[in-house]
């Protein structure tokens, strides 16, 4: 969160330059045996250390730490190639101390480089990051306070007192990146209008304040800052004066870091309703989600976790099934959802019992036997995608308006043009309801689809008023009537479809279906 003055880049040439008595102390006590035979019988962990920083001795213990693998692969192929090269680094040096100590002289600092690169003991990055110092002093830059080497660098720039001058000096020398100097201004400038820093800044810079500031009962100290300095965005001060309202109230987060870090110590049975009480006390969760995380035990169906990953699984069509088992299951579902499912249930059994077999034939297809078998016996479950389906399959196998004739008005209008029934019969028809208009019709059905789907038009006139006809004529009329009837009757039921357009019956349907299941998600 704090300003970080890269002072170990500057004298980063003080790499392992392997005096084998690290070895000694990359073990335990309890892992050696004393004297060791192989290391001049060397009776203490201090004896052997003597004996390995002498460069004499450097390939038996090279060896010693090879056999009983006490350095890690890299370690081990720094030290053989130290010892390549006689065993002797800059300034003459023989083991870590004594090449610590000359290289952390920034007097030495062009000659220590040299060794390093040449000897291949510095990162590519590392060695960039040092030869801006090297090119800064060439220059005649000055480091801060006049320090020659690390530890006098360090001390001086962890004083808040002279933090402008050390990110002047790193700044200058480019070896800040943008981000992290963006920081440290914000927090000299927060020093500045007299803002008091979490007191980890005059100690160890960046690392000792992340670790001072992970510690809960500093949470407050280090929040303040960090907004009075800018060093958060809105989200972050906003999440932060969750936790601490948490805080306040007694109750600590639970024991990670990071995000990531959280979601794996929260996925874990043991800890989780540790971590739900924590999220309902900081307001992360209502206490309605909390409850439902009780309920479920922090999992969701298909044991998917976080509202992202389990939004992603149940919004494939395939698992809406098993999201809907589960909300039940668990009682997450509220009593006007279950009612608007079963409503969505009913639709569809009623649209699915009218369905021409061609139609029928397709759903089963793609929706399966199973689901079809549920829908009929009012068994199953019902999902936001099989409106679709039920519209896709409609579409697919019934007649497009223009199939169905001219309209009214038009050419071969009902009645046909020309032909008039004999004086008493009635020049229209009824429909269910006893519905007369178009408009009377539409109503009507979308109220009583079950009994508009029952309707059958009726098949002769009024059998006092059929006599009148000629013998001839009846069977013609009667083919006309019946004919007319079911065009006229279609056109309505066709152009309802259209007129309701994005809202017409498939597309009602499949928000009816989809309504409890976007509150199961939200």
């Amino acid at each position: 969160m704090f300003i970080k003055i890269h002072l170990n880049k500057i004298f980063v040439v003080t790499v392992l330059l392997l005096g084998i008595g690290i070895v000694v102390y990359a073990t335990s006590k309890d892992d050696i045996v004393f004297p060791v035979p192989e290391l001049g019988n060397c009776k203490s962990e201090q004896e052997c250390k003597v004996y390995c920083d002498s460069p004499a001795n450097i390939a038996k213990c090279l060896a010693f730490a090879e056999r009983h693998n006490l350095l890690s692969a890299e370690e081990l192929a720094r030290a053989k190639k130290f010892l390549e090269l006689g065993g002797s680094g800059p300034g003459g040096c023989s083991n870590h101390l004594e090449c610590e100590n000359y290289c952390n002289d920034i007097n030495n600092i062009s000659e220590c480089l040299t060794f390093a690169e040449r000897s291949g003991f510095i990162e590519p990055d590392e060695l960039k990051e040092a030869k801006k110092i090297q090119a800064a002093l060439a220059r005649g830059a000055q480091l801060p306070g006049g320090c020659r080497n690390k530890q006098a660098c360090e001390a001086y720039c962890t004083s808040s007192n002279h933090m402008e001058e050390c990110i002047a000096f790193a700044e200058s020398a480019g070896f800040i990146p943008p981000d992290e100097l963006e920081e440290a201004k914000k927090v000299l400038a927060a020093i500045k209008r007299g803002v008091t820093p979490p007191p980890c800044m005059g100690a160890g810079g960046k690392e000792a304040c992340e670790a001072y500031c992970r510690q809960s009962e500093n949470f407050e100290v280090c929040i303040s800052f960090a907004k009075e300095a800018g060093l958060m965005s809105d989200q972050e001060l906003q999440d932060a004066e969750k936790m601490l309202t948490a805080l306040r109230k007694g109750v600590k987060p639970p024991a990670c870091q990071s995000e990531e870090e959280c979601n794996v110590y929260c996925s874990q049975e043991e800890h989780i309703q540790e971590c739900i009480v924590f999220a309902e006390a900081a307001g992360f969760m209502t206490p309605e989600e909390a409850e439902m995380a009780r309920k479920t035990g922090g999992k969701g169906p298909g044991d998917c976790q976080g509202q992202q990953e389990c939004e992603q699984f149940c919004q494939n069509p395939a698992n809406q099934e098993t999201c809907f088992d589960f909300a039940k299951e668990h009682g997450l579902l509220s009593d006007q959802d279950m009612r608007q499912m079963e409503e969505g249930l009913r639709m569809m059994r009623e649209g699915l019992s009218n369905a021409p077999p061609e139609i029928a034939s397709c759903l089963e297809g793609k929706l399966g036997p199973e689901v079809i078998e549920g829908i009929r016996t009012g068994s199953g479950t019902v999902a936001p995608h099989m409106g679709d389906v039920m519209r896709e399959c409609f579409e697919q196998f019934m007649p497009s308006p223009e199939e169905f004739g001219p309209r009214p008005g038009e050419e071969g209008s009902f009645p046909p043009e020309g032909f008039a029934p004999p004086e008493g019969i009635p020049s229209g028809f009824t429909g269910p309801g006893g519905c007369k208009s178009q408009e009377e019709c539409m109503a009507y059905c979308q109220q009583h689809p079950e009994e508009c789907g029952q309707f059958q038009p009726p098949t002769m006139p009024p059998p006092s008023e059929f006599q009148q006809f000629p013998e001839e004529h009846k069977e013609e009329f009667q083919q006309q009537f019946e004919e007319q009837y079911r065009q006229q009757f279609e056109k309505q039921y066709q152009q309802q479809q259209q007129q309701e357009g994005p809202t017409g019956f498939f597309q009602r349907l499949t928000a009816w279906l989809a309504a409890p299941f976007l509150n199961l998600l939200r």
